[in-house]
């Protein structure tokens, strides 16, 4: 019914339009932007005429990468058609539907939850209750938890199932080709087999990595693919976790974006990966600085960038909650009694390590691994 009244709504607009259009001459319909220091509304409008315009008119195309948060959600619309990629925690599914909405984006042609976890896929159910749905992806066709359950629902509502893609398969957006890198292979975190997604529009690209960390990125390596990309989603919220060197030298982004919150209890984004952006002198967005960030190519050569605000250093990484810090370890290295690893003491690994394998360790670097244990990849004692 509410689809229903907005084709109704729709219709008698444009039959309002075309009766004016009939008592005076039409003017020239421009292009999608005619100032690229446009404000955030400019740009707003330019994603609303990319959805509503013919080819002619507005070629292109626009990525928004959606604030939601502590969570990922970005909207992509090339040549009139349109996908989405996450849409951050349930929390945030109204406003999503409020974003499609209030961009006139009432179909999608693909809709993908790069994994299970509740910050990317609870909040495509706002998406898919605003707007049809072709085809839907997640990394996963079963998952028991309420958010990956309601994705299911919805798209059930409107005959849609849940597919899982394999990596090299593509698919057309517009005039744009996207190819799905990852997974590539099973690991056991759901983070590790994120769906990771390149878009090329002409000479533009773009690689979204979900929460891939660093198991799935060296498997990406591995595969020999080109991933090669204009603009990187960060994967993981800029955990340590991800963004390993090797993995930024094969991408070697112009543009790089974080999704994350202020002030989140993760301390995201981390130090050591802004580091590395700024080394490789990667020009750096964040959603917890600068809001919901939009990136536009109407040649598919130029980046248009929109940001909704400006604050601090993007390459300066938040204080770390109190709470993250609460627990000092008195040792030279921390020990993985499971997977024979030693880390530093501060290593984020030590956060997730099961405490039953946990052993605090004082001794030589030699010692250990003698003993048979291998030094952490992430902090490299």
């Amino acid at each position: 019914m509410r689809r229903f009244l907005k084709n109704l709504l729709l219709m008698i607009l444009c039959l309002s339009l075309l009766a004016s259009l009939s008592c005076a001459k039409t003017k020239n319909e421009g292009t999608v932007s005619s100032d690229s220091s446009s404000s955030t509304e400019t740009s707003e409008t330019s994603s609303t005429e990319i959805k509503n315009r013919s080819n002619k008119v507005d070629p292109g195309i626009r990525v928004d990468f959606i604030d939601v948060g502590q969570g990922d959600a970005s909207l992509i619309v090339c040549n009139g058609e349109a996908m989405m990629i996450d849409g951050g925690s349930s929390e945030k599914s109204d406003l999503i539907y409020s974003y499609l909405e209030s961009h006139w984006v009432y179909d999608l042609k693909y809709v993908v939850a790069t994994h299970p976890d509740d910050d990317h896929i609870g909040g495509l159910s706002g998406a898919i209750h605003e707007a049809s749905v072709e085809r839907a992806f997640c990394s996963v066709n079963e998952y028991d938890s309420r958010s990956f359950e309601n994705y299911r629902k919805s798209l059930n509502e409107q005959g849609v199932s849940i597919e899982v893609p394999n990596a090299g398969d593509t698919l057309d957006l517009g005039g744009a080709k996207v190819t799905f890198i990852a997974p590539i292979e099973t690991f056991e975190e759901n983070n590790n087999n994120s769906i990771v997604i390149r878009i090329v529009y002409d000479e533009v690209s773009f690689l979204f990595t979900g929460d891939a960390e660093i198991l799935e990125e060296q498997s990406i390596l591995a595969s020999g693919q080109d991933i090669k990309s204009n603009v990187l989603k960060i994967g993981h919220h800029g955990s340590s976790y991800s963004s390993t060197k090797d993995f930024l030298n094969a991408v070697s982004p112009d543009l790089a974006v974080i999704s994350c919150a202020e002030g989140n209890d993760f301390g995201f984004p981390k130090q050591s990966v802004l580091d590395r952006l700024k080394k490789m002198e990667v020009k750096l967005f964040r959603t917890d600085l600068n809001g919901s960030i939009s990136i536009y190519s109407a040649d598919g050569k130029t980046l248009t960038i929109y940001q909704d605000k400006e604050l601090g250093d993007p390459y300066l990484a938040p204080a770390v909650p109190q709470s993250d810090s609460s627990v000092v370890y008195n040792c030279d290295y921390i020990l993985n009694n499971s997977s024979r690893k030693f880390h530093l003491p501060e290593c984020e690994s030590v956060e997730k390590m099961n405490p039953k394998n946990r052993l605090e360790y004082n001794g030589d670097r030699e010692d250990l691994i003698e003993a048979g244990y291998e030094p952490c990849h992430i902090c490299n004692p």
